[in-house]
């Protein structure tokens, strides 16, 4: 679903980023960029003021957008069972993760450029707090091979040999998900 038809959410972007510049602002300047009072802005967004007043806008914008585009062109990826396309567009939500929402952390870096560096075809950090954790998309034939290498580089020197890393990861396969059938 698109939600403005012919026309890229990227663009948008682009036309923010002439009005409002690629810093943090201040309440007060995002409502008069926007053409609203601060605390219409403050109650409706439910801006607490435990947040603060800084806000990086720009780079949370061009996250949200992007990240809806490469939704869309993932669908149209596995539609045409394209695993390379998929893992690019994996590759892409991870570096917007990491320099526009800026929520990534060193261990998470490592851990994705391990599972590139061990055979993914995309890698990228997934989860809400404690570090998070990375979804890495890897052949079937391959799973194991991946698995032994990450383990090799990321987890045992972290874990020793006291813990196995068995504990930490996991393999999943796609699915389809839930539907409604109507008899």
């Amino acid at each position: 679903m698109t939600l403005f038809p012919g026309r890229p959410l990227a663009e948008f972007v682009s036309l923010v980023g002439m009005q409002t510049p690629d810093r943090p602002l201040s309440l007060a300047q995002i409502a008069r960029v926007i053409g609203t009072a601060p605390e219409r802005l403050r109650r409706e967004c439910h801006i607490t003021a435990d947040l603060g007043d800084r806000f990086t806008l720009l780079r949370r914008l061009r996250h949200v957008l992007c990240e809806a585009e490469r939704v869309d062109q993932a669908e149209e990826a596995l539609r045409a069972d394209d695993a390379p396309g998929f893992g690019r567009l994996m590759d892409a939500s991870h570096q917007s993760c990491r320099d526009d929402y800026q929520i990534s952390c060193a261990e998470l870096e490592e851990l994705v450029c391990v599972a590139r560096d061990a055979g993914a075809a995309g890698a990228r950090l997934t989860g809400a707090g404690f570090g998070g954790c990375t979804v890495n998309l890897v052949a079937d034939s391959e799973v194991y091979t991946f698995l032994t290498r990450v383990d090799r580089s990321f987890y045992r020197p972290r874990l020793g040999a006291t813990r196995g890393p068995h504990e930490y990861r996991f393999i999943f396969k796609p699915q389809s998900g839930a539907e409604v059938r109507w008899l």
